[in-house]
This record gives C-alpha cells, structure tokens and sequence, in this order.
C-alpha cells in the first residue's frame, strides 16, 4: 500500500535510575544510515528527567510505496537513566 508518513511519535518513561536524559529516533527510509547522520528522512528528540515524556515530529514527511523499506535507529545523551521507549509513525 502506498501513503504519506506525515508524524513520527515517540513516549519515553524515566522508570529507574532518574536523570536528564534526551533520545532522538531516526526513521530511515530506503537507505542505510547511522543515527545522528542526515540521511534520516524523520527525526524526533524527547526528554525524561525522572518522568515520561512524549513528542510528535512533522517536519519531514514522505510517500512510500510498497516494497519500500523503514528502519529505526536511536541516540540518547545519557546512559545512567533507564528509559522505556516507544515509538510509532502516522501513514496516511
């Protein structure tokens, strides 16, 4: 099916160790990257600080077709802070 990724969300839950902690997701599409790089097509920070926390991106928004490929990559500022991740994408 094709359509148009026009949002990638992202919740983060601070659930251990507390701290300042901020981590980007990376959607890649059809291409190979590494996180922090340029080439990926969406890109969404979020901050914990022994809380949860949640964002949605816009900027960035692209078409795909079936046979396309979407991969995922993330960085973060600070590894003391556990963190539970989740992530979705809006396609339309």
């Amino acid at each position: 099916a094709s359509c148009t990724i026009s949002a990638l969300n992202v919740a983060a839950n601070n659930y251990y160790t507390t701290g300042s902690d901020t981590i980007t997701i990376y959607l890649f599409h059809n291409q190979s990257g590494s996180p922090g790089s340029s080439s990926a097509a969406m890109t969404c920070p979020v901050t914990t600080n022994g809380n949860s926390a949640s964002n949605t991106c816009t900027a960035g928004a692209f078409s795909v077709t079936g046979g396309d490929r979407l991969a995922l990559g993330f960085t973060q500022t600070n590894v003391a802070p556990y963190n539970g991740i989740s992530v979705s994408f809006v396609c339309q």
